[in-house]
């Protein structure tokens, strides 16, 4: 299986940290003007966590934070 290097799993998590932004900015509009969405924003975080713990199990070199 190929493996990501340190850049790719970068542009990868930051592109995932704005998607989160982005969405959840827009669901909190969305249940301030009364609408229920389909997704809520503790989920997307959810979901952003574990595809940036899959990012890092597929990255190459693992730098200790």
């Amino acid at each position: 299986m190929k493996k990501l290097n340190g850049q790719e799993a970068w542009f990868l998590k930051e592109g995932l940290q704005l998607l989160l932004k982005t969405w959840s900015d827009e669901i909190n509009e969305h249940e301030a003007t009364g609408g229920r969405g389909i997704f809520t924003v503790a989920y997307l975080e959810q979901m952003v966590k574990q595809i940036t713990n899959t990012v890092d199990d597929l990255t190459l070199k693992k730098h200790k934070q």
